[in-house]
């Protein structure tokens, strides 16, 4: 882990910690099934549910392929991409499975997330073979 992913961990903590204390945050891993791996530029597409009013303020990724995936994020009740982005070893070191945690992007504002609280997720494999991976949203929740 370098200086910089060290900075840039406790500053997600720093950010998380009001609301660690309250117990107001939560993480949703996609895809939800662990250890099922993606097929080569091949995409899984999953449903993630937070309560209405949580907050999106980070997110961390990982695959065992340095091509990494692309993701989109899509907010039900607002009818609109929250994200689309890729994650890939050159951008964010997403090929370093180690500690999935200690990779991460804070959003510079947090995204509020509307009633019903459902977002829809797609993450593509960029790589020619099939790859494990996981993008990992983190929020703040209403308390």
């Amino acid at each position: 882990m370098n200086v910089q992913t060290i900075k840039l961990t406790d500053f997600v903590l720093n950010s998380a910690r009001k609301y660690l204390k309250d117990n107001n945050y939560t993480e949703v891993v996609v895809p939800r099934v662990v250890d099922l791996p993606v097929a080569a530029r091949g995409q899984v597409e999953d449903q993630a549910s937070v309560p209405a009013r949580s907050c999106l303020v980070a997110l961390s990724g990982a695959s065992d392929q340095s091509a990494g995936f692309r993701f989109t994020v899509y907010d039900v009740g607002a009818k609109r991409f929250v994200l689309s982005d890729q994650w890939d070893e050159l951008a964010t070191g997403a090929q370093d499975t180690t500690d999935v945690e200690s990779q991460g992007l804070v959003l510079p504002t947090p995204y509020l997330i509307l009633a019903p609280g459902l977002l829809q997720v797609r993450v593509a494999n960029l790589a020619t073979v099939a790859a494990d991976m996981q993008l990992l949203l983190h929020f703040a929740t209403p308390g």
